[in-house]
């Protein structure tokens, strides 16, 4: 993945377009994991099985850096130029990217680099040098205990819309691909099992509709008693200013 195209996925999260193929999940506040299906600055979309990568907000919530983990034995770190020299990347990196890399059963994470002043950005960050274009770093090297854990954001209708219509293209794909097939090679019992796949694979779209009314249920009732105990509250604190007249 190339700067520019992580530039182009950076700009698309701020400007709040990038739903459709940037999956994020909150680590911390600040730092955002995703699945991301974009395969360059064009829009075309990746075919494997999505980048693993970081983004990184400032004070304001603005995404400003972002990292793309290549696995143990690199990262491709990008920052937007304009917020450079400010520390996003090395505290994001330092206390909650590489510790939550090391929590997955990561032994050790290598980088590459060519840059002349990456080495010491690097070192920063607790990076020993291997060679003049590489360096690596183990849990020992780091400073911070804290592990992070992966949240979630909770879901829109549209978004639950969204889910259903790609599980239902993904069994209508393969009931075509299953006519495909019997077009070049006819019929075949073997290929029986991709209906069966299909329907299998559709009635995930229910399962999705039942999970978001169960999570709307739930919602419900927290929001009921919240304004519950927020009426009770209030009647306490209500009697202890205003206490009822003693009868005489």
């Amino acid at each position: 993945m190339t700067n520019e195209t992580i530039a182009y996925i950076i700009d698309l999260i701020n400007a709040g377009k990038a739903s459709d193929v940037v999956f994020l999940r909150p680590l911390t506040p600040k730092v955002l994991f995703g699945r991301v299906w974009i395969k360059n600055e064009k829009g075309d979309i990746y075919n494997g099985n999505g980048w693993k990568m970081f983004f990184i907000r400032n004070k304001v919530d603005t995404v400003v850096a972002a990292v793309v983990d290549m696995g143990p034995d690199d990262l491709h770190v990008y920052v937007l130029p304009r917020y450079r020299k400010k520390g996003h990347l090395v505290k994001a990196l330092t206390s909650v990217i590489l510790p939550y890399l090391f929590a997955t059963d990561r032994k050790e994470q290598r980088i590459t680099f060519q840059a002349e002043n990456a080495l010491r950005h690097a070192q920063r960050v607790g990076f020993h040098p291997l060679s003049d274009t590489t360096a690596v770093i183990t849990p020992a090297s780091l400073s911070s205990n804290f592990i992070p854990h992966l949240g979630t954001i909770s879901p829109s209708e549209s978004q639950i819309q969204r889910i259903k219509g790609r599980i239902n293209l993904a069994a209508d794909l393969l009931r075509m691909a299953r006519d495909d097939f019997e077009s070049a090679f006819g019929e075949d019992e073997v290929w029986e099992g991709i209906d069966y796949l299909a329907r299998e694979v559709a009635n995930e779209a229910w399962t999705v509709r039942d999970l978001w009314q169960d999570l709307k249920k739930m919602k419900g009732e927290i929001a009921n008693a919240n304004t519950l105990r927020a009426e009770t509250d209030f009647a306490v604190r209500l009697a202890e200013i205003f206490p009822p007249a003693t009868k005489v």
